[in-house]
């Protein structure tokens, strides 16, 4: 016998290596393949391995062999890429995923808290702050803070992409909320959003939240140790234990230096400067016409505010917070007012905004017994004492008032000389004055007609004429 068919009796093939190997063959060829699938959401490895079975048939190795190969591949192609960031570049802001509480002092009921963490990618500084809701109002007024606690504003705020964020995810071209846009706008920075499902993409804020588990929430769940949780019965209560433990996680020196003094020398120096004030987030709400009353109303229509009543029929745009009202027309604004909630049925008017008929009906209105004297005393001496009989001819000054607003009237009507004239000619013949008298007296021209008066001057026969400031 050869040595060549001696060694081939030797090395026979039983079949056992060459199936090992179309069973690696297979496994390699769909390892990207299960790879991939391992991402979806809900997936788990027994249920890979039970598509694996059915695929792989006969060809299938065991699970633990499969999970093991199929892990090793995903981590051998994972990779990381280090980002080097550059001082006062990024912000990111994210929410924690577990809550603190409040017990409502009233009621005993216990809140949920919804912490905001808020975070400087390039020092590490970080700030949190709790919120009973997350609104969009709460949203960027915590990130407000937040800048006003670091004293300046990065280039670019990244965030994950919930809705208060963005209104339409993608990858290469979000589209942003109009809250989110105009809080950017207001601190001339940049908004981005990570893409979706990619927590690295914001992996500092993720480390802050793991943070502020570890130092703060520990910290008040447990009372520093004791035991005994720590209870707050209001927001801002929580608030200022959060900024004491924000103030902390930035004061504690890590390797070297702590996030406080990195951020104070390297940082500190790029950041933009804040506005003069803090950001407000406000409501807007379309009106599609003003109605005739040039009045908006909000809250269930119990706040009304006034608007220049040349622009009645118009579209109009409000926009309000607790503060304030403005009210815009074709983009300009033509109104603002300061809020006035809890009053009641509450009609705020500018004088300006009303037409001229009722700025008049409304300056009547407002008139008191010295403001009609004043106004008498105008026109001429008769006028006056015409306004002071009437005013004392009432048990109640306020009972004469219209009558004193309708004679002043007719000085408009007829003019004011010939108003003064009429009221001389009562006075002269001794007749107490009145609407009706003084009308009929203009009206059939009997004022126009001369008559004789007694040569020395003539003031009303009246032993207790007084003046304005008697009505003050």
């Amino acid at each position: 016998m050869s040595d060549g068919e001696l060694q081939s009796i030797m090395v026979e093939d039983c079949g056992h290596k060459r199936i090992e190997a179309e069973k690696d063959d297979f496994l390699k060829g769909k390892l990207q393949e299960y790879a991939s699938r391992m991402t979806l959401p809900r997936m788990t490895y027994k249920l890979l391995y039970k598509s694996y079975r059915l695929e792989a048939k006969e060809l299938a190795y065991g699970e633990t062999r499969f999970r093991l190969t199929v892990q090793k591949y995903i981590k051998d192609h994972d990779y990381k890429y280090h980002n080097v960031l550059n001082p006062a570049f990024e912000c990111q802001v994210d929410f924690a995923g577990d809550v603190l509480w409040i017990i409502d002092p009233r009621t005993g009921e216990c809140k949920k808290v919804y912490v905001l963490i808020v975070i400087l990618s390039y020092s590490k500084l970080v700030f949190a702050i709790g919120m009973l809701e997350m609104t969009m109002e709460n949203l960027f007024n915590g990130i407000s803070k937040a800048m006003t606690y670091f004293g300046g504003v990065t280039k670019t705020v990244i965030s994950d992409n919930m809705k208060q964020w963005v209104s339409k995810p993608d990858r290469h071209d979000p589209t942003f909320t109009d809250a989110a846009s105009e809080w950017a706008l207001y601190y001339n920075t940049e908004l981005k959003s990570t893409r979706v499902r990619r927590p690295r993409d914001k992996g500092a804020v993720e480390g802050g939240v793991n943070v502020y588990y570890v130092t703060g929430y520990a910290a008040i769940l447990t009372g520093e140790g004791s035991g005994v949780p720590e209870v707050y019965y209001s927001l801002e209560d929580i608030n200022a234990r959060l900024e004491e433990i924000s103030d902390q996680i930035n004061g504690d020196v890590r390797p070297g230096r702590s996030r406080r003094e990195i951020y104070e020398k390297e940082e500190k120096p790029y950041m933009i400067p804040l506005p003069e004030q803090e950001y407000t987030y406000m409501y807007s709400k379309v009106m599609k016409e003003i109605s005739s009353t040039y009045h908006i109303g909000l809250m269930s229509e119990t706040e009304h505010y006034s608007v220049p009543y040349k622009y009645i029929g118009q579209a109009a745009v409000v926009r309000y917070n607790y503060k304030t009202v403005e009210i815009y027309v074709g983009g300009e604004r033509v109104a603002t007012h300061d809020r006035r909630l809890n009053q009641g049925n509450n009609w705020e008017t500018k004088k300006e905004h009303m037409p001229t008929d009722h700025r008049e009906w409304r300056k009547s209105s407002e008139r008191n017994a010295a403001r009609y004297m004043e106004l008498g005393q105008m026109i001429g001496p008769f006028t006056a004492a015409a306004m002071e009989s009437l005013l004392r001819s009432r048990p109640y000054p306020e009972q004469a008032y219209k009558t004193c607003g309708s004679v002043l009237a007719l000085g408009r009507k007829f003019t004011n000389p010939r108003l003064e004239k009429a009221c001389q000619r009562l006075s002269r013949l001794g007749i107490p004055p009145s609407y009706r008298a003084l009308h009929d007296i203009l009206s059939k021209n009997v004022d126009l007609a001369p008559i004789n008066y007694p040569d020395e001057p003539y003031m009303p026969n009246n032993e207790d004429v007084r003046g304005p400031e008697e009505y003050t």
